[in-house]
């Protein structure tokens, strides 16, 4: 188990300045100083102008705009089926009352009748409240 208190006794048989090490890293940074030395002097590559369609900005702004059309469309998909259901079901129980208060419907002991009487009852109990 690692003890932050000796921590000495891990360390002390670490040796950081191994030259094998250093060279290479000298290896590295010396081809990767090559590499764009020729790239940018002799080639002009830092110069070339990159295409609008190419860029971050364009590139971050589709695709924001693609996400807030396909998350808002979804969100209405949504949000309208959740509606039609409440219209549906406010529409039976609005065209129920409207005939049971004209006087269309008449008490037959039927199970439509009484599960539109059921609502009728239900819907006056909870605007009670």
């Amino acid at each position: 188990m690692f003890d932050p208190a000796n921590i000495e006794q891990y360390l002390a048989g670490i040796n950081f300045w191994v030259l094998e090490d250093i060279w290479s890293i000298v290896i590295t940074l010396g081809l990767g100083g090559i590499i764009i030395y020729g790239l940018a002097a002799k080639t002009n590559f830092f110069r070339i102008k990159v295409p609008q369609w190419l860029t971050q900005e364009y590139i971050g702004y589709y695709i924001g705009r693609g996400a807030v059309i396909l998350w808002g469309g979804f969100v209405t998909m949504v949000v309208n089926f959740i509606l039609n259901i409440f219209a549906w079901f406010f529409g039976v129980i609005f065209r129920a009352t409207f005939r049971l208060h004209q006087g269309g419907l008449d008490y037959k002991p039927t199970r439509r009748f009484t599960v539109l009487l059921i609502l009728e009852i239900s819907i006056l109990i909870f605007s009670w409240f």
